[in-house]
């Protein structure tokens, strides 16, 4: 009796965690395609400027925030559209990365951190979703391992930047989805500003693709108990 009560139990905790999942996951596209909406023009300027993240909840304090603090929220790179996508969840990456970062400095490999900064550099959170959430295929296969709200990370052949966005709703003819991201404005390539674009395997022109990228990161989350709240 007690064994059919534990396993029971444990079935229908599978069920919550997976419904939280599927929440998670649901509010985390909302915040992406709210980017969107909110047409988040890229700033180049971050890439190599210090920007201080002192807005909270869209309004500036004039000094930096954390936790739950953001850059100008009609600005910024593409991490960006990841953190606040994750904040629309409850999942306050500025927390989590920093709090791992703490404990575990050697991992990623960072003498100094800073809060204010290493939740918006991709390196970063490479390492992060490979420690924290659900590690997938990175190879270009099946389609259906592509789901709305998976984090995806490329190496683009830049010397000094990686780049992240998240798998949209929107698919092609063979089913490998659009990908929410936002990346630098390049005429007839890029809007400079979040959209969901077919990107997957790199920017295409008029159908044809300009430069391959190599997807070297492929995360989801794996259940609301392993998600760290602000």
């Amino acid at each position: 009796m007690k064994q059919a009560l534990i396993i029971i139990a444990l079935s229908w905790s599978l069920v919550f965690s997976a419904t939280g999942q599927a929440r998670s996951i649901n509010k985390v596209m909302i915040g992406a395609y709210n980017e969107i909406k909110n047409k988040t023009q890229y700033n180049t300027e971050m890439l190599e400027k210090y920007f201080p993240p002192t807005y909270r909840n869209g309004k500036d304090t004039g000094k930096p925030v954390y936790p739950g603090g953001d850059v100008n929220p009609k600005q910024g790179v593409c991490a960006d559209l990841v953190v606040r996508a994750c904040r629309n969840a409850g999942i306050d990456l500025q927390k989590s990365v920093h709090l791992d970062i703490i404990a575990n400095k050697r991992v990623y490999g960072v003498k100094a951190p800073d809060k204010y900064i290493d939740h918006r550099r991709v390196w970063i959170l490479k390492t992060y979703f490979k420690r924290k959430w659900k590690n997938l295929s990175v190879k270009l296969d099946n389609p259906d391992e592509w789901q709305p709200g998976d984090i995806i990370i490329w190496d683009t052949g830049s010397k000094n930047h990686l780049h992240i966005g998240i798998i949209g709703k929107k698919k092609r003819n063979d089913g490998f989805p659009y990908v929410i991201h936002n990346m630098r404005y390049i005429p007839f390539v890029f809007a400079g500003k979040t959209i969901e674009q077919d990107v997957i395997e790199g920017p295409k022109f008029l159908g044809l693709s300009v430069n391959e990228w190599k997807v070297i990161g492929h995360h989801r989350i794996k259940s609301v108990n392993n998600r760290e709240k602000s």
